[in-house]
Protein backbone atom coordinates (compact mmCIF):
# COMPACT_ATOMS: atom_id res chain seq x y z
CA UNK A 1 0.00 0.00 0.00
CA UNK A 2 2.92 2.30 -0.17
CA UNK A 3 2.36 3.81 3.30
CA UNK A 4 -0.79 4.66 2.23
CA UNK A 5 -2.67 4.74 5.16
CA UNK A 6 -0.55 5.65 7.53
CA UNK A 7 0.13 9.13 5.42
CA UNK A 8 -3.85 9.33 5.02
CA UNK A 9 -4.09 9.46 8.87
CA UNK A 10 -1.52 11.66 9.68
CA UNK A 11 -2.20 14.24 6.81
CA UNK A 12 -4.52 17.01 7.73
CA UNK A 13 -7.77 16.97 10.59
CA UNK A 14 -8.25 14.05 12.42
CA UNK A 15 -11.21 12.88 11.46
CA UNK A 16 -13.48 11.51 14.17
CA UNK A 17 -13.83 8.02 12.49
CA UNK A 18 -16.04 6.53 15.36
CA UNK A 19 -18.93 9.22 14.72
CA UNK A 20 -18.52 10.31 12.06
CA UNK A 21 -17.43 8.47 8.32
CA UNK A 22 -16.76 11.86 6.78
CA UNK A 23 -13.52 12.01 5.61
CA UNK A 24 -12.44 15.88 6.07
CA UNK A 25 -10.16 17.36 3.52
CA UNK A 26 -6.39 18.14 4.66
CA UNK A 27 -5.19 21.30 5.41
CA UNK A 28 -2.97 23.27 2.81
CA UNK A 29 -3.36 20.61 0.18
CA UNK A 30 -4.27 22.05 -3.30
CA UNK A 31 -7.53 19.42 -4.79
CA UNK A 32 -8.70 19.59 -8.64
CA UNK A 33 -12.44 20.02 -8.63
CA UNK A 34 -14.34 16.79 -10.12
CA UNK A 35 -17.41 16.37 -12.03
CA UNK A 36 -19.97 15.38 -9.36
CA UNK A 37 -22.38 13.68 -12.30
CA UNK A 38 -20.02 11.38 -14.82
CA UNK A 39 -20.76 11.85 -18.75
CA UNK A 40 -22.50 9.37 -21.06
CA UNK A 41 -25.48 8.56 -18.55
CA UNK A 42 -28.40 9.13 -20.51
CA UNK A 43 -31.61 7.07 -20.72
CA UNK A 44 -31.65 4.04 -23.21
CA UNK A 45 -33.84 1.17 -23.94
CA UNK A 46 -33.83 -2.15 -21.82
CA UNK A 47 -37.12 -4.16 -23.08
CA UNK A 48 -36.29 -7.17 -24.87
CA UNK A 49 -32.63 -7.14 -25.19
CA UNK A 50 -30.95 -10.61 -24.18
CA UNK A 51 -29.53 -11.29 -21.17
CA UNK A 52 -25.75 -9.80 -20.86
CA UNK A 53 -23.20 -11.48 -19.49
CA UNK A 54 -19.67 -9.78 -20.21
CA UNK A 55 -16.93 -9.72 -17.76
CA UNK A 56 -15.22 -6.60 -18.29
CA UNK A 57 -11.23 -6.75 -16.90
CA UNK A 58 -10.48 -9.78 -15.57
CA UNK A 59 -6.67 -11.47 -15.29
CA UNK A 60 -7.05 -14.64 -13.16
CA UNK A 61 -3.77 -16.12 -14.74
CA UNK A 62 -1.74 -13.19 -13.39
CA UNK A 63 -3.44 -13.65 -9.82
CA UNK A 64 -1.50 -14.22 -6.55
CA UNK A 65 -3.36 -16.54 -3.83
CA UNK A 66 -3.18 -17.12 -0.35
CA UNK A 67 -1.78 -20.23 0.65
CA UNK A 68 -4.07 -21.54 3.53
CA UNK A 69 -3.50 -24.83 5.21
CA UNK A 70 -5.10 -27.59 3.86
CA UNK A 71 -8.89 -29.01 4.77
CA UNK A 72 -9.74 -32.48 5.29
CA UNK A 73 -13.50 -33.21 5.25
CA UNK A 74 -15.21 -34.87 7.87
CA UNK A 75 -18.31 -36.64 7.91
CA UNK A 76 -20.99 -34.47 8.71
CA UNK A 77 -24.05 -35.79 10.53
CA UNK A 78 -27.37 -34.40 9.13
CA UNK A 79 -29.18 -34.46 12.49
CA UNK A 80 -26.67 -33.02 14.76
CA UNK A 81 -27.32 -29.37 16.19
CA UNK A 82 -24.36 -26.73 15.05
CA UNK A 83 -23.68 -23.49 16.95
CA UNK A 84 -23.64 -20.86 14.82
CA UNK A 85 -20.66 -19.27 16.84
CA UNK A 86 -17.20 -19.93 15.63
CA UNK A 87 -13.72 -19.75 17.72
CA UNK A 88 -11.10 -17.19 17.37
CA UNK A 89 -7.97 -17.96 17.27
CA UNK A 90 -8.29 -17.38 20.74
CA UNK A 91 -10.71 -20.01 21.15
CA UNK A 92 -13.36 -17.51 22.04
CA UNK A 93 -16.97 -17.14 19.91
CA UNK A 94 -17.72 -14.69 17.68
CA UNK A 95 -20.99 -14.39 16.68
CA UNK A 96 -21.40 -14.96 12.27
CA UNK A 97 -24.23 -11.86 12.05
CA UNK A 98 -24.81 -8.75 13.80
CA UNK A 99 -28.31 -7.91 13.39
CA UNK A 100 -29.74 -4.35 12.77
CA UNK A 101 -32.72 -2.85 12.21
CA UNK A 102 -34.17 -3.30 8.76
CA UNK A 103 -34.10 0.08 6.20
CA UNK A 104 -37.38 0.71 4.25
CA UNK A 105 -36.86 -0.05 0.75
CA UNK A 106 -37.14 3.86 -0.26
CA UNK A 107 -34.84 6.26 1.53
CA UNK A 108 -35.14 9.81 1.14
CA UNK A 109 -32.47 11.72 1.98
CA UNK A 110 -30.33 12.31 -1.12
CA UNK A 111 -26.96 10.54 -1.08
CA UNK A 112 -23.63 11.05 -2.11
CA UNK A 113 -22.49 8.39 -3.11
CA UNK A 114 -19.19 6.98 -4.55
CA UNK A 115 -19.06 4.24 -7.29
CA UNK A 116 -15.95 2.29 -6.56
CA UNK A 117 -14.78 0.38 -9.72
CA UNK A 118 -12.05 -1.86 -10.96
CA UNK A 119 -9.77 -1.54 -14.02
CA UNK A 120 -7.12 -3.23 -15.79
CA UNK A 121 -4.84 0.02 -15.89
CA UNK A 122 -5.16 3.04 -13.40
CA UNK A 123 -7.28 5.95 -14.34
CA UNK A 124 -6.53 9.01 -12.88
CA UNK A 125 -9.16 10.96 -10.87
CA UNK A 126 -11.76 12.81 -12.47
CA UNK A 127 -12.12 10.10 -15.53
CA UNK A 128 -15.44 10.94 -16.97
CA UNK A 129 -15.76 7.12 -18.66
CA UNK A 130 -17.99 8.17 -21.09
CA UNK A 131 -16.27 6.30 -24.02
CA UNK A 132 -16.12 2.97 -21.63
CA UNK A 133 -20.06 3.58 -20.56
CA UNK A 134 -20.58 3.62 -24.60
CA UNK A 135 -19.39 0.03 -24.53
CA UNK A 136 -21.62 -2.99 -24.25
CA UNK A 137 -19.10 -4.51 -21.31
CA UNK A 138 -19.88 -0.89 -19.37
CA UNK A 139 -24.16 -1.62 -19.89
CA UNK A 140 -24.43 -3.06 -16.35
CA UNK A 141 -22.82 0.06 -15.02
CA UNK A 142 -23.98 2.17 -16.77
CA UNK A 143 -27.64 0.87 -15.63
CA UNK A 144 -26.81 1.07 -11.84
CA UNK A 145 -25.12 4.70 -12.67
CA UNK A 146 -28.84 5.95 -14.25
CA UNK A 147 -30.38 4.04 -11.31
CA UNK A 148 -28.73 6.13 -8.86
CA UNK A 149 -29.25 9.62 -10.58
CA UNK A 150 -32.67 8.95 -11.26
CA UNK A 151 -32.96 8.51 -7.19
CA UNK A 152 -31.94 11.73 -6.66
CA UNK A 153 -27.77 10.77 -5.48
CA UNK A 154 -25.13 12.66 -6.17
CA UNK A 155 -22.78 10.12 -7.61
CA UNK A 156 -19.01 9.95 -8.94
CA UNK A 157 -17.09 7.67 -10.54
CA UNK A 158 -13.60 6.01 -9.23
CA UNK A 159 -11.74 3.06 -10.67
CA UNK A 160 -8.89 1.69 -8.83
CA UNK A 161 -6.12 -0.75 -10.56
CA UNK A 162 -3.45 -0.30 -8.15
CA UNK A 163 -3.44 3.50 -6.46
CA UNK A 164 -5.02 3.67 -3.14
CA UNK A 165 -3.86 7.13 -2.71
CA UNK A 166 -6.82 8.09 -5.01
CA UNK A 167 -8.88 6.45 -2.91
CA UNK A 168 -8.10 8.40 -0.18
CA UNK A 169 -8.34 11.58 -1.84
CA UNK A 170 -11.71 10.88 -3.14
CA UNK A 171 -13.04 10.20 0.47
CA UNK A 172 -11.24 13.63 1.77
CA UNK A 173 -12.56 15.91 -1.09
CA UNK A 174 -16.18 14.26 -2.04
CA UNK A 175 -16.83 12.89 1.69
CA UNK A 176 -19.41 10.40 0.05
CA UNK A 177 -22.36 8.59 2.62
CA UNK A 178 -21.83 5.57 0.69
CA UNK A 179 -19.54 3.65 -1.49
CA UNK A 180 -21.08 1.48 -3.74
CA UNK A 181 -18.49 -1.09 -4.25
CA UNK A 182 -18.46 -2.54 -7.96
CA UNK A 183 -14.82 -3.95 -7.64
CA UNK A 184 -14.01 -7.41 -8.80
CA UNK A 185 -10.58 -7.26 -8.32
CA UNK A 186 -7.42 -5.37 -6.99
CA UNK A 187 -3.81 -5.59 -8.86
CA UNK A 188 -5.78 -8.31 -11.08
CA UNK A 189 -6.52 -10.22 -8.00
CA UNK A 190 -9.99 -10.96 -7.26
CA UNK A 191 -8.95 -11.83 -3.16
CA UNK A 192 -7.91 -8.16 -2.90
CA UNK A 193 -11.06 -6.73 -3.04
CA UNK A 194 -11.42 -7.51 0.32
CA UNK A 195 -8.49 -5.50 1.50
CA UNK A 196 -10.05 -2.33 -0.11
CA UNK A 197 -13.36 -2.89 2.08
CA UNK A 198 -11.18 -3.26 5.22
CA UNK A 199 -10.02 -0.06 4.74
CA UNK A 200 -13.39 1.75 4.25
CA UNK A 201 -14.35 -0.33 7.78
CA UNK A 202 -11.30 1.17 9.69
CA UNK A 203 -12.28 4.49 8.10
CA UNK A 204 -15.46 3.69 8.86
CA UNK A 205 -16.90 4.56 5.68
CA UNK A 206 -20.24 2.60 4.37
CA UNK A 207 -19.81 0.42 1.53
CA UNK A 208 -22.57 -2.01 -0.25
CA UNK A 209 -22.54 -5.64 -0.44
CA UNK A 210 -20.33 -8.17 1.79
CA UNK A 211 -17.82 -7.12 3.98
CA UNK A 212 -14.23 -8.37 4.19
CA UNK A 213 -14.97 -11.54 6.08
CA UNK A 214 -17.38 -12.65 3.91
CA UNK A 215 -16.05 -11.96 1.06
CA UNK A 216 -12.32 -14.21 2.16
CA UNK A 217 -14.99 -16.99 3.29
CA UNK A 218 -16.51 -16.93 -0.09
CA UNK A 219 -13.99 -16.78 -2.30
CA UNK A 220 -12.32 -19.69 -0.95
CA UNK A 221 -14.61 -22.68 -2.45
CA UNK A 222 -13.25 -25.10 -0.04
CA UNK A 223 -13.61 -23.09 3.08
CA UNK A 224 -16.75 -22.13 2.57
CA UNK A 225 -17.62 -26.11 2.09
CA UNK A 226 -16.33 -26.84 5.24
CA UNK A 227 -18.19 -24.08 6.88
CA UNK A 228 -21.44 -25.07 5.52
CA UNK A 229 -21.13 -28.62 6.62
CA UNK A 230 -20.50 -27.29 10.27
CA UNK A 231 -23.80 -25.70 9.70
CA UNK A 232 -26.06 -28.99 8.08
CA UNK A 233 -25.84 -27.19 4.48
CA UNK A 234 -25.89 -30.00 1.87
CA UNK A 235 -23.22 -29.76 -0.20
CA UNK A 236 -21.28 -32.41 -3.26
CA UNK A 237 -18.20 -34.23 -1.25
CA UNK A 238 -15.21 -32.90 -2.45
CA UNK A 239 -11.43 -33.09 -2.07
CA UNK A 240 -8.57 -29.94 -1.33
CA UNK A 241 -5.50 -31.05 -3.90
CA UNK A 242 -2.77 -27.90 -3.03
CA UNK A 243 -0.26 -26.70 -5.73
CA UNK A 244 3.17 -29.09 -4.93
CA UNK A 245 1.52 -31.68 -3.34
CA UNK A 246 0.02 -34.87 -5.23
CA UNK A 247 -3.05 -34.95 -7.39
CA UNK A 248 -4.40 -38.53 -7.00
CA UNK A 249 -7.95 -39.10 -6.05
CA UNK A 250 -9.36 -39.45 -2.10
CA UNK A 251 -10.72 -42.86 -2.01
CA UNK A 252 -14.21 -42.17 -1.59
CA UNK A 253 -14.89 -39.53 -3.91
CA UNK A 254 -16.97 -41.11 -6.85
CA UNK A 255 -16.90 -39.78 -10.53
CA UNK A 256 -18.07 -37.90 -12.64
CA UNK A 257 -16.00 -35.59 -10.61
CA UNK A 258 -15.77 -31.24 -11.45
CA UNK A 259 -12.13 -29.97 -11.15
CA UNK A 260 -12.45 -26.16 -10.26
CA UNK A 261 -10.06 -23.37 -8.82
CA UNK A 262 -10.25 -22.73 -5.02
CA UNK A 263 -10.83 -19.02 -4.87
CA UNK A 264 -11.86 -18.16 -9.13
CA UNK A 265 -15.43 -17.11 -9.32
CA UNK A 266 -17.83 -16.44 -12.49
CA UNK A 267 -16.40 -20.05 -14.07
CA UNK A 268 -12.80 -18.66 -15.04
CA UNK A 269 -10.81 -22.12 -15.99
CA UNK A 270 -13.90 -24.16 -15.79
CA UNK A 271 -14.87 -25.98 -19.25
CA UNK A 272 -16.76 -29.02 -20.07
CA UNK A 273 -13.08 -30.85 -19.96
CA UNK A 274 -13.38 -30.11 -16.26
CA UNK A 275 -15.76 -32.94 -15.80
CA UNK A 276 -13.67 -36.35 -15.90
CA UNK A 277 -14.76 -39.58 -15.46
CA UNK A 278 -11.28 -41.67 -14.75
CA UNK A 279 -8.15 -41.45 -12.53
CA UNK A 280 -6.47 -40.42 -15.85
CA UNK A 281 -8.44 -37.33 -16.66
CA UNK A 282 -8.49 -36.36 -13.03
CA UNK A 283 -5.12 -35.74 -12.67
CA UNK A 284 -4.50 -34.01 -16.12
CA UNK A 285 -7.23 -31.58 -15.10
CA UNK A 286 -5.70 -30.98 -11.15
CA UNK A 287 -2.70 -29.93 -12.99
CA UNK A 288 -3.75 -27.99 -15.38
CA UNK A 289 -5.66 -25.70 -12.52
CA UNK A 290 -2.16 -25.70 -10.75
CA UNK A 291 -0.30 -24.32 -13.31
CA UNK A 292 -2.17 -22.62 -15.78
CA UNK A 293 -4.80 -20.65 -12.72
CA UNK A 294 -2.10 -21.02 -10.49
CA UNK A 295 -3.96 -21.92 -7.37
CA UNK A 296 -5.05 -25.06 -5.73
CA UNK A 297 -8.04 -27.59 -7.06
CA UNK A 298 -11.34 -28.38 -5.38
CA UNK A 299 -12.47 -31.59 -6.85
CA UNK A 300 -16.38 -31.20 -6.18
CA UNK A 301 -18.38 -35.05 -7.05
CA UNK A 302 -20.61 -34.22 -10.07
CA UNK A 303 -24.56 -34.20 -9.00
CA UNK A 304 -26.39 -34.60 -12.05
CA UNK A 305 -30.19 -32.94 -12.30
CA UNK A 306 -31.01 -28.94 -12.55
CA UNK A 307 -29.14 -26.35 -11.99
CA UNK A 308 -30.25 -23.26 -9.56
CA UNK A 309 -29.55 -20.01 -8.83
CA UNK A 310 -30.92 -18.57 -5.64
CA UNK A 311 -30.80 -14.68 -5.12
CA UNK A 312 -30.64 -13.44 -1.35
CA UNK A 313 -31.10 -9.96 -0.39
CA UNK A 314 -30.31 -7.99 2.91
CA UNK A 315 -28.46 -8.46 6.29
CA UNK A 316 -31.12 -8.59 9.50
CA UNK A 317 -34.17 -9.94 7.56
CA UNK A 318 -33.14 -11.52 4.44
CA UNK A 319 -35.37 -11.58 1.55
CA UNK A 320 -35.17 -14.82 -0.97
CA UNK A 321 -36.14 -14.45 -4.47
CA UNK A 322 -37.77 -16.45 -7.03
CA UNK A 323 -35.65 -19.27 -8.18
CA UNK A 324 -33.68 -19.13 -11.65
CA UNK A 325 -32.46 -22.22 -13.70
CA UNK A 326 -30.24 -22.90 -16.92
CA UNK A 327 -31.39 -25.21 -19.63
CA UNK A 328 -28.49 -26.40 -21.16
CA UNK A 329 -30.09 -27.17 -24.43
CA UNK A 330 -28.58 -29.65 -27.03
CA UNK A 331 -25.20 -29.69 -24.33
CA UNK A 332 -27.79 -32.03 -22.19
CA UNK A 333 -27.83 -34.27 -25.13
CA UNK A 334 -24.59 -34.07 -25.96
CA UNK A 335 -23.00 -34.81 -23.43
CA UNK A 336 -24.28 -36.26 -20.11
CA UNK A 337 -22.85 -34.03 -17.75
CA UNK A 338 -23.33 -30.33 -19.09
CA UNK A 339 -22.18 -27.55 -16.18
CA UNK A 340 -22.49 -23.80 -16.25
CA UNK A 341 -18.90 -23.39 -17.72
CA UNK A 342 -16.93 -19.89 -18.40
CA UNK A 343 -18.35 -19.97 -22.19
CA UNK A 344 -21.85 -21.14 -20.88
CA UNK A 345 -22.17 -17.73 -18.65
CA UNK A 346 -20.06 -15.78 -21.06
CA UNK A 347 -20.09 -16.47 -24.12
CA UNK A 348 -23.85 -15.15 -25.95
CA UNK A 349 -22.92 -17.05 -29.07
CA UNK A 350 -21.89 -20.38 -27.42
CA UNK A 351 -25.28 -20.25 -25.72
CA UNK A 352 -26.95 -19.33 -29.10
CA UNK A 353 -25.46 -21.85 -30.43
CA UNK A 354 -26.37 -24.86 -27.94
CA UNK A 355 -29.61 -23.62 -27.04
CA UNK A 356 -28.72 -22.64 -23.67
CA UNK A 357 -31.53 -20.47 -21.76
CA UNK A 358 -32.00 -19.01 -18.20
CA UNK A 359 -36.03 -18.97 -17.05
CA UNK A 360 -37.38 -19.85 -13.77
CA UNK A 361 -37.65 -22.65 -11.86
CA UNK A 362 -41.01 -24.78 -11.28
CA UNK A 363 -40.70 -26.62 -8.37
CA UNK A 364 -43.20 -27.72 -5.37
CA UNK A 365 -43.65 -24.98 -2.90
CA UNK A 366 -42.29 -27.41 0.38
CA UNK A 367 -38.90 -27.83 -1.74
CA UNK A 368 -38.60 -24.18 -2.27
CA UNK A 369 -38.57 -23.95 1.44
CA UNK A 370 -36.74 -25.72 2.29
CA UNK A 371 -34.00 -24.91 -0.55
CA UNK A 372 -34.61 -21.40 1.02
CA UNK A 373 -33.91 -22.16 4.76
CA UNK A 374 -30.56 -23.81 3.65
CA UNK A 375 -29.83 -20.48 1.38
CA UNK A 376 -30.30 -18.43 4.48
CA UNK A 377 -28.26 -20.25 6.79
CA UNK A 378 -25.64 -20.71 4.24
CA UNK A 379 -25.69 -16.62 3.70
CA UNK A 380 -25.45 -16.07 7.35
CA UNK A 381 -23.20 -18.70 8.25
CA UNK A 382 -20.31 -17.37 5.47
CA UNK A 383 -20.84 -13.99 6.59
CA UNK A 384 -22.38 -12.11 4.08
CA UNK A 385 -24.37 -8.84 3.81
CA UNK A 386 -26.70 -6.63 1.47
CA UNK A 387 -26.78 -9.36 -1.35
CA UNK A 388 -25.52 -12.52 -2.43
CA UNK A 389 -26.45 -15.17 -5.05
CA UNK A 390 -26.06 -19.06 -4.22
CA UNK A 391 -25.34 -21.60 -6.79
CA UNK A 392 -27.16 -25.27 -6.37
CA UNK A 393 -27.49 -28.91 -7.52
CA UNK A 394 -31.05 -30.51 -7.33
CA UNK A 395 -31.26 -34.24 -8.47
CA UNK A 396 -33.77 -36.33 -9.67
CA UNK A 397 -34.56 -37.50 -6.51
CA UNK A 398 -35.03 -33.20 -5.00
CA UNK A 399 -32.27 -34.13 -3.05
CA UNK A 400 -30.59 -30.44 -3.02
CA UNK A 401 -26.74 -29.36 -2.69
CA UNK A 402 -24.98 -25.89 -2.40
CA UNK A 403 -22.01 -25.65 -4.72
CA UNK A 404 -21.05 -22.10 -3.79
CA UNK A 405 -21.89 -18.99 -2.28
CA UNK A 406 -21.18 -15.49 -4.70
CA UNK A 407 -20.91 -12.49 -2.74
CA UNK A 408 -21.74 -9.14 -4.62
CA UNK A 409 -23.26 -11.11 -7.36
CA UNK A 410 -23.11 -9.46 -11.32
CA UNK A 411 -25.96 -6.43 -11.26
CA UNK A 412 -27.60 -5.71 -14.53
CA UNK A 413 -31.27 -5.27 -15.23
CA UNK A 414 -31.47 -8.57 -17.49
CA UNK A 415 -29.25 -10.68 -15.32
CA UNK A 416 -30.48 -13.20 -13.19
CA UNK A 417 -30.38 -11.03 -9.73
CA UNK A 418 -32.63 -8.27 -10.74
CA UNK A 419 -34.65 -10.59 -12.95
CA UNK A 420 -35.43 -12.62 -9.67
CA UNK A 421 -36.13 -9.32 -7.76
CA UNK A 422 -38.46 -8.53 -10.06
CA UNK A 423 -40.14 -11.32 -10.12
CA UNK A 424 -40.97 -10.82 -6.54
CA UNK A 425 -41.99 -6.99 -7.17
CA UNK A 426 -38.70 -5.14 -6.22
CA UNK A 427 -37.98 -3.34 -9.61
CA UNK A 428 -34.89 -2.07 -10.82
CA UNK A 429 -34.22 1.74 -9.30
CA UNK A 430 -36.05 0.58 -5.58
CA UNK A 431 -33.42 -2.83 -5.78
CA UNK A 432 -30.23 -0.09 -5.88
CA UNK A 433 -32.07 2.18 -3.15
CA UNK A 434 -32.57 -0.67 -1.31
CA UNK A 435 -29.09 -2.34 -1.43
CA UNK A 436 -28.06 1.26 -0.69
CA UNK A 437 -29.96 1.33 2.31
CA UNK A 438 -28.52 -1.58 4.15
CA UNK A 439 -25.26 -0.29 3.37
CA UNK A 440 -25.72 3.08 5.37
CA UNK A 441 -27.89 1.42 7.96
CA UNK A 442 -25.01 -0.46 9.15
CA UNK A 443 -23.53 -0.06 12.74
CA UNK A 444 -20.11 1.97 11.98
CA UNK A 445 -18.87 1.00 15.48
CA UNK A 446 -19.77 -0.14 18.63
Amino acid sequence: MGGGLSGFLRRGPTPDLRRNPRILPPSGRQVSPRPSTPAGLDDFPLDGREALHHPRSRHPLRRTQPQIASLCPGQRNPGAHHDRRLPDRDGHSLLPHRKIQEAPLMARKKLKVLALLDNPEQLPRGHDFAEELKTPEWLPEKEIFNALRRLGHELRLLALHNDLDLLFEELREFQPDVVFNLMEEYEGDSTKVANVMSLLEMLHVPYTGAPPLGLRLAKDKALAKVIMEQHSVPTPPYQLLERGKSPKRRSGLEFPIVIKPRYDDASYSIAQASVVADDAAFEDRVRFVHEKAKQDALAEQFITGRELYVSVLGTARLRVFPFREVKFGKLQDSDSHPIASYSVKWDAHYRRRWGVKYHFADLEQDLIDRISDSCREAYRALHLRGYARLDLRLDDNNNFYVLEANPNPHLARQEDFALSAERAGVKWNPLIQSILNDAVNQPTGD
